[in-house]
Parts: C-alpha cells; structure tokens; sequence
C-alpha cells in the first residue's frame, strides 16, 4: 500500500521522550536522562483506596463518560490550590488534560497557525516543541541566566519580532536548567506581554516541588487581562500514570479548548479524575508533597556533593532550589551526545541527555541534563561517579 500522509507528517520527528523512556527500560543501565519521578513515592495504598471509593459511592458513574472540561468537584479542588500561587478562579476557567502536554498542545491548537512565531527559553521543554513543530512555528529563543529568561532579551526580542504571538515559559524549576525565575521577572514579563500583545503560556508543573517549602507566585497571578495560560499537572506530585493535568485560562479560552478537545480524545479517564478527587479529599495531599520534596532535595545534594567530588574542575552544574533536574555545561570542545554513546554508556554504564535536544535555535552541544529523582542515593552515587571517571579521561 503507498500511504499518502497528511502534510503535518513533515514536521514531525522522533521524539527524544521516547528514546530516553527506551533507554530507562534497560535494567543494566543507570539511565539520568528521563524524567522520571521515584515510583517508592507513589502512594499506592491510599490510590488504591481511593480507586475502592470511587467505585464503591459512584459505582458506573465513574466508569461512565463524564464532561469534557473534567469533573466538578476535581476541578473545584484545583482552584482552591491554585489560590497558594495566588491565581483566584472559579471552575469555568479550568480544564482536565491528559497530563500537562495536552495543554500545551490545546494551547498551541487554538492561537497558532503554521509560520507562527513564538518565543521560549533557550534552553527549552524539548517536550513541547512536539506540539509546536506539528504547527511549523518560528522559533524565537532568549537566553537565560540563573535568574530565569531574561528580561532584557526578551524584550528586544520582541522588538524585533512584532509578529509574535506567544511566550512559553518555565518559571520554576526549569525543565532542562532546574532554574527559578525571580517574582521582579514574573511581573516584568507580563508587563512585556501587555505592552507588546502577545500570551504566555506558563508551563509549570514543578511548582510545588520547591525544597524551602516556599513556593512563590505563579506569573499568571501578575496578569489582569487574561494573557497568562497556566498549566499544571499531578504527573510529578502524585504519579504521571493517571495521565491527569489541568489548564487554568480565561472562560472563552477553556470553552474553545474544551470544543477541541471534546473532538479529538472527548475527556480524561472517569475514574482516574473521582480517584484524585477522592485522594485530595481524603488523603494527606500536602504531607505526600513534603515527603517528595524531602527525598528529592538529598537526591540533589547527594548528586552534587559526588559531582564536586568526581567530576573535572572545568564541568559547571546548576543547583536548583526544587524539581527534578539538573543542568551541566562541559568545555566549549565537547560533543555531549557523541561522548554519551561512544564513551558514557558503554563505559560508565550510565546516560543523561544531550544537551542538544532541548534548543530550538543553535544547539549547545556541550551541555546535558541530568535527574536525580528517579534513582536511588546508592544508584546517584555509582552512576555520577562512574560517568566522572569518563570524563576526567577525556577532558
């Protein structure tokens, strides 16, 4: 059979999420390069309990289908939490998803068109240029420092291009740097927004993974006009297998969202959205998140005090206040990628993800990301230190 595929199939290409999942499943390799949070966490007994619930006060109702926008009282709990980031919202501006990509894809949906022009961090989330690619869209990049996406790039980046439609951004804890953009820079954004009429599309579903406990605003909670999407998901507080995020936008936007979506995979899953509003009702949510965040932040430590005990001199690494990962910086002459395949895994027996993958515009090959949440202090300690033994033999 000769397949004539649609035209979108040319923007398409393989996605690194995949290969960096294939490469986890390899029992033999201690694999940093997902993102993958520590499964021990996972609150199997009071889901468990909560799934039981579910069934037992709801019986085939939470089988059934449910409506588009997700169900009410999940929705509701949302909000109140949404109120810690200081985003005030009533039901009718939130949104269920299938986890936090289907929001940058429904984002991406309505507002761009193909050519579009947008601007995200350089580095960026290489999981949401899957949805932008699909669109044809013109990347922007500006660069970041260790206090977020800059301002002053940003704005002559605007001025330059006046046809922009979108900021995407990750204010905390940057999916790949682990940087946090400042509360000044949350406020100068949206003031750059308003001046030169284009939207953001917050991105944040490591905000409560902050290990001082002291979660700081949301950029959507600096904007009065509607301009500031937000996104978040319980793929990294609670588990990602629920497959359950959320949008928290305008009414018109969550009702032109919720049209779409409603023709393509028509809702999330019943009962996963009454075992999540029964876990939050009756679950100790917020203890759960101080556990994760504990466990995470001696992962980090851990991972960086072997790093600074094993690695060259001349290796730069961030060191995040939350989230997952980690960003390193090699010497200007290093090919990351072609160290990790010729060097790294058949000799340390352990990979992290080149760096590459995560620019839109002029890849820095001499950089990777690493996470620490997936693996257990004894596999950080072997794996960080066999790759430091790598590359003390190669620079």
């Amino acid at each position: 059979m000769n397949y004539v595929y649609s035209s979108i199939m040319d923007y398409l290409r393989p996605s690194p999420v995949a290969e960096m999942l294939k490469m986890a499943s390899d029992p033999e390799l201690l694999s940093f390069a997902g993102g993958m949070p520590d499964a021990t966490l996972f609150p199997v007994e009071h889901l468990r309990e909560s799934f039981d619930l579910s069934l037992r006060e709801h019986g085939a109702k939470a089988l059934q289908y449910s409506v588009a926008e997700g169900l009410p009282s999940l929705r509701q709990k949302i909000c109140d939490r949404m109120l810690r980031a200081g985003i005030d919202c009533e039901i009718e501006n939130v949104l269920l998803t299938q986890g936090g990509t289907q929001g940058i894809d429904l984002s991406a949906a309505i507002f761009l068109d193909r050519g579009d022009t947008i601007l995200c961090e350089n580095p960026t989330y290489m999981g949401a240029m899957g949805p932008f690619d699909v669109r044809d869209v013109n990347y922007v990049s500006v660069d970041m420092d260790e206090e977020g996406m800059r301002m002053d790039a940003l704005e002559q980046r605007l001025r330059e291009h006046p046809e922009a439609k979108l900021i995407y951004v990750i204010p905390d804890f940057q999916n790949p740097t682990g940087v946090t953009m400042t509360v000044e820079r949350r406020r100068r954004i949206v003031e750059l927004a308003r001046e030169y009429d284009v939207l953001i599309l917050e991105d944040n579903p490591y905000r409560e993974l902050r290990f001082d406990h002291d979660e700081l605003p949301a950029i959507k909670s600096f904007d009065t006009e509607g301009r500031v999407i937000f996104l978040g998901t319980f793929s990294k507080t609670l588990c990602p297998g629920m497959r359950l995020g959320w949008v928290v936008a305008e009414k018109e936007v969550i009702n032109n969202m919720t049209t779409l979506r409603a023709a393509t995979d028509m809702q999330c899953s019943s009962i996963a959205m009454y075992a999540a509003d029964f876990f939050l009702e009756h679950a100790d949510f917020d203890g759960h998140i101080r556990t994760v965040r504990d466990a995470y932040a001696m992962k980090k430590e851990r991972m960086i005090e072997v790093m600074q005990a094993t690695f060259p001199q001349d290796v730069s690494f961030t060191n995040p206040d939350g989230g997952i990962f980690l960003w390193l910086t090699f010497p200007q002459k290093v090919d990351a990628g072609l160290m990790l395949r010729e060097l790294v895994i058949p000799k340390a027996r352990a990979a992290y993800m080149p760096g590459e993958a995560f620019y839109c515009q002029a890849p820095h090959r001499n950089t990777c990301r690493l996470n620490y949440s997936g693996r257990t202090l004894e596999e950080i300690e072997r794996g960080i230190s066999a790759m430091g033994e790598v590359f003390r033999q190669v620079f």
